[in-house]
């Protein structure tokens, strides 16, 4: 699941980068979209798997309505979930995955772990930066990344998408052990 908001203002926001690394997903998939009340969402086979591809309609703060309609109708258990969303506590273009843990005063991730009673799932954390005054959080999360910033937020999205395929046809500590590393060992490969 990519948290982020329906509605064309808020389309490349960055708090939206997880609908566009479900949007890579599907693309990569060929699969298409199918619209419910709550979400829309595609059947995929990604490292050999079944899954489902959730972008909720909820908007942010009530991303766990959505998660907790298709983890009841589908037989999840809280381990199935990954849930993509953006990070203002890693830098731009920053990727790491993450079991469990808490919210991060991220309103979606309070909403999921509210509605699932557990904060064991998996997460990919998506780096949007920090702005450099503490009161411009939520102007810094439903603003668009700037021509400079574009670049590397497409490149995380990328990173992100193959951090799912990985996860799903390698394990999560495999995943874990290649995306965590540090910036200085990314960059040497």
């Amino acid at each position: 699941m990519g948290i982020g908001n329906p509605g064309e203002e808020y389309r490349d926001t960055r708090h939206n980068i997880g609908w566009k690394v479900i949007d890579l997903l599907k693309d990569r998939c060929k699969s298409s979209f199918k619209r419910s009340t709550l979400a829309v969402w595609s059947k995929a086979r990604i490292g050999g798997e079944d899954v489902i591809l959730i972008k909720p309609l909820t908007f942010v703060n009530a991303s766990g309505k959505a998660v907790n309609y298709f983890f009841s109708n589908y037989s999840a258990g809280v381990e199935d979930i990954i849930v993509i969303h953006d990070d203002l506590d890693l830098e731009l273009g920053t990727v790491r995955i993450k079991k469990g843990g808490g919210d991060g005063g991220h309103n979606g991730l309070k909403s999921i772990i509210s509605s699932l009673h557990s904060r064991d799932f998996l997460r990919i954390r998506v780096g949007i930066g920090k702005p450099s005054q503490r009161n411009a959080v939520v102007d810094h999360v439903l603003s668009s990344f700037d021509d400079e910033e574009h670049e590397c937020a497409e490149n995380a999205s990328k990173r992100a998408s193959e951090a799912v395929c990985s996860i799903l046809a390698e394990g999560e500590v495999k995943a874990m052990n290649h995306y965590n590393k540090r910036k200085t060992e990314e960059n040497i490969r």
